[in-house]
């Protein structure tokens, strides 16, 4: 069977209707990459704003996954 070198390292995984999936480890340090290279000017007052303004039990939810990883990407940043 044919695969891409980067399939071949095990970076990538496939889901079982054949799509990549990209997985938290995988996506966290994409997160950072992406916020380092956008140059979001106060990145942390948006993360604060964004957990201040959910109306609703963010914490189950996908939305509550994204803002969890953001602040995760964002301590990422900040410790380095």
């Amino acid at each position: 069977s044919s695969s891409s070198g980067a399939e071949e390292g095990g970076a990538l995984k496939k889901s079982s209707d054949g799509d990549l999936v990209v997985t938290s480890d995988e996506l966290l340090p994409l997160l950072v990459f992406a916020l380092v290279r956008a140059c979001v000017p106060h990145v942390s007052a948006s993360l604060a704003y964004a957990e201040y303004f959910s109306f609703f039990n963010v914490h189950t939810s996908e939305l509550g996954f994204c803002l969890s990883t953001f602040k995760a990407a964002i301590a990422l940043m900040t410790e380095s």
